[in-house]
């Protein structure tokens, strides 16, 4: 059936029911970060120096 449809054996495939059967559609999945502390405190540094850049453009 995979091969049939397109689909590779090692792609991720969602499963949902339908009033005629089961439909099987491929899936997109997304690798995640899971931010540690340090990284938090890297994008509130970056954060905080675009607002400084930002708020001297302002002024001009």
């Amino acid at each position: 059936m995979r091969k049939a449809a397109g689909i590779r054996p090692q792609e991720n495939l969602s499963a949902e029911t339908t009033p005629e059967g089961i439909l099987l559609r491929p899936a997109v999945t997304l690798p995640i970060e899971i931010y540690s502390e340090k990284r938090v405190a890297e994008f509130d540094a970056a954060e905080a120096e675009l607002a400084s850049v930002l708020a001297g453009r302002r002024r001009k």
